[in-house]
């Protein structure tokens, strides 16, 4: 029992009933929302995915009755933001492959999953859970929501090698180390950027939209924008060196940025393993070419990001993506021989 000081005691109830809350498995978060879209928001800081229900994708077009499309995708961010105005209560035990937690999550004690499945704005999703499937086939019954005509299930959708933008929806969301882009018609890479929507990644029908969402701009806008940043590169490097007096200026902006982004080595990334790396690279063959390719693809990142050699996005998650496919081969090796 805590005496004397009565914020102690009570510091120290919170304590004891987050550990017993803990101790039982399950994440409980409550607090005001941030809807993402149909079935994903963010509460107390945590990225949840509701349970066992898929909403339409944000960009997502179903047909009523008549044959007549209307933004499903949309509606369903409504529906579920229409829920949380007054915040919510959420508990989840596990996290999905993106790191999010999975959770039921409940508006004034009811399931919000479930008013969402009945109502028509998503389906349920029983590879995950049968919890909502007789919600589902009520609402299917009755022909609510997405069940007035056709509609396709979004793990359909996601599922499909190259999907189409969706009518009217041409900016496309697109996840990478840097985080959460868009990109553009008419944006450099723009035609090469390919939409993965089983990986999370989507369609946006407005830049507001795709801001609202937590997505920010592609910085490389456009074929001629780049030519005129070349320029300006040129011009600078041209004044640099034909004018003595500005050299130490120039010196020392090289300097400071060459500092900035020290790429790791191998032994940094690896500070326990730093003997076993030295022993492999001199005792194997196929280690020694990794660790090669690794320092070299490492210092391309660096020189990227530093502007010392300015790639576009594209790129720079290209060399990236690389780069994490060598640690992980290098990591399986000195965990093998540890």
């Amino acid at each position: 029992m805590v005496r004397g000081n009565p914020v102690v005691a009570a510091l120290a109830a919170a304590f004891i009933f987050v550990a017993s809350a803990q101790s039982g498995g399950a994440q409980v978060l409550s607090g005001a929302v941030r809807v993402i879209d149909g079935d994903t928001l963010e509460i107390a800081g945590e990225t949840v995915r509701l349970h066992a229900v898929d909403a339409p994708e944000a960009g997502q077009r179903c047909a009523d009755d008549a044959g007549q499309r209307w933004a499903c995708g949309q509606a369903a961010t409504r529906a579920l933001r229409g829920l949380a105005e007054g915040g919510l209560r959420c508990e989840g035990r596990e996290r999905d492959r993106y790191g999010r937690l999975v959770a039921k999550c409940f508006a004034g004690g009811r399931d919000v999953a479930e008013t969402l499945v009945r109502s028509g704005a998503a389906f349920a999703y029983p590879r995950y859970g049968r919890d909502y499937v007789a919600a589902e086939r009520a609402a299917a019954f009755a022909g609510r929501g997405v069940w007035q005509g056709g509609a396709t299930r979004p793990e359909v959708l996601r599922a499909a090698p190259d999907p189409q933008a969706p009518e009217g929806c041409a900016i496309k969301g697109n996840i990478s180390d840097n985080g959460r882009i868009y990109h553009m018609p008419g944006q450099q890479h723009y035609d090469r950027t390919r939409i993965s929507q089983g990986r999370g990644e989507r369609w946006f029908c407005s830049e507001a939209e795709a801001r609202a969402a937590g997505w920010r701009r592609a910085r490389r806008r456009a074929a001629a924008l780049d030519l005129r940043q070349g320029a300006t590169d040129w011009r600078r490097r041209r004044l640099c060196g034909r004018q003595p007096g500005r050299m130490a200026g120039c010196r020392n902006r090289r300097k400071a940025r060459d500092m900035s982004h020290v790429p790791h080595e191998l032994s940094d990334d690896f500070p326990e393993a730093a003997e076993t790396i030295a022993r492999l690279k001199r005792e194997n063959a196929h280690f020694a070419r990794l660790a090669e390719e690794y320092h070299e693809v490492n210092r391309q990142v660096h020189r990227a990001e530093t502007d010392v050699e300015p790639t576009d996005d594209f790129t720079q998650q290209e060399l990236r993506k690389r780069r994490m496919a060598l640690k992980d081969q290098i990591a399986a090796m000195l965990s093998e021989n540890a």
